[in-house]
């Protein structure tokens, strides 16, 4: 069985050796400690639990951070699932089988959501206008409607594209700010900021049905994601097939 181990950044993780094909990597619990007296109300910073270790996920999709490096790995030491229906364990060790794209979090199809995630963390004002200027389709309440339920029905929590969805907030909301912070009003219920201007927010909507339709298109019919898609194709066209 493989396994999936990310890393957001260059040397962001609890191991040592950096991973890299055909290495073996041992969990260093000093690196962790460290992480921890850096943040003070951590309630075990000054000691390592049983269960800590290397995290790795059964599935690239269960992965929570869109990651810069994503490896799959096998041959697990003294892995410990903490809960019994977590599709996830801690281990002593691993060793890299191999270097996996990192749109994989996003499922068979990321390559897409991935090509919809970078246009949007590069949004001008002039695309989010086109964007915000393009007719509704009228079934995209229902469409994304059926799309949630025919994916709740088979599956406990998570998303049809993994941390895609989220990602692709976090890159409306930055290229936002980017452009003007006075497009975000604080949310009393929330307690933060959050976008508020009616363009940008249909811009969102926009992507956020592109991702879905191009991620998980085996979830509605090809004419479903079509109408789903339609206008953000209309302004950045179709993503281009991964090879």
């Amino acid at each position: 069985m493989a396994w999936y181990f990310a890393v957001k950044k260059a040397g962001s993780h609890f191991g040592v050796p950096d991973p890299a094909p055909s290495v073996r990597v041992r969990f260093d619990p000093g690196k962790l400690l460290t992480a921890r007296e850096r943040s003070p109300g951590h309630l075990s910073a000054g000691q390592v639990a049983a269960d800590d270790g290397l995290l790795v996920h059964s599935s690239a999709t269960d992965v929570l951070i869109w990651p810069d490096q994503l490896w799959r790995v096998g041959d697990l030491e003294d892995p410990v699932r903490v809960a019994p229906s977590a599709e996830w364990v801690r281990c002593q060790a691993f060793t890299v089988l191999a270097a996996e794209p990192a749109w994989l979090v996003a499922g068979p199809h990321g390559s897409a959501v991935e090509q919809v995630i970078a246009a949007a963390r590069s949004l001008t004002p002039a695309q989010v206008a086109a964007l915000a200027g393009q007719p509704v389709p009228e079934e995209e309440a229902l469409l994304t409607r059926a799309l949630w339920q025919r994916w709740s029905a088979g599956h406990r929590s998570g998303s049809p594209v993994g941390c895609g969805l989220v990602t692709l907030y976090q890159a409306v909301e930055r290229a936002a700010r980017h452009a003007d912070p006075g497009l975000f009003a604080w949310d009393e219920d929330d307690g933060r900021e959050v976008l508020a201007d009616p363009a940008w927010q249909r811009a969102h909507a926009t992507a956020n049905g592109a991702a879905l339709a191009f991620g998980a298109p085996d979830i509605l019919t090809a004419w479903q994601n079509a109408q789903l898609a339609g206008p953000w194709v209309n302004v950045f066209g179709r993503p281009q097939e991964s090879t």
